[in-house]
């Protein structure tokens, strides 16, 4: 009897086996260097280069507008609270929003891609419409 070669097959097989590898090797996601707090920042304060650093997110997280050099946002104010490691835009410099004592402030979860956010400045006027789950007066009875 004589022998089938191997060589084919044998080739075949590593053929294969290194398109598979090519598919389904993990592929490196792009990267992006952001401007974030370096430590929880109160609305109003004006930034030093202290209060900032960078940090490097995939760039599907990382903001629009996000920066890469802290340096353009120092001695800028804060409108708004933002906690270490969250990123500093342009969109969260002005001055800071304060109440009078008969204004009350509420916080409402806005999402980035259907929400309003990034298009609300302090001072703009807003108006509200609220819904409550299981309300059990009449709205004509509200005073």
């Amino acid at each position: 009897m004589r022998k089938r070669g191997v060589g084919l097959p044998l080739a075949l097989g590593v053929i294969t086996c290194a398109l598979l590898a090519l598919v389904l090797w993990p592929k490196e996601e792009p990267q992006k260097t952001v401007v974030v707090a370096a430590r929880d920042l109160g609305a109003g304060l004006a930034l030093a280069a202290s209060d900032l650093t960078t940090a490097v997110l995939p760039a599907a997280q990382a903001p629009a507008d996000a920066l890469d050099d802290p340096a353009a946002l120092v001695g800028q104010s804060l409108a708004v609270v933002r906690f270490a490691g969250e990123p500093v835009t342009p969109r969260h410099l002005g001055p800071a929003v304060s109440l009078r004592p008969d204004e009350r402030g509420i916080a409402v979860q806005v999402k980035a891609d259907t929400g309003l956010a990034g298009l609300l400045r302090p001072g703009m006027t807003v108006g509200v419409v609220a819904t409550l789950a299981g309300q059990t007066q009449d709205p004509a009875d509200i005073q």
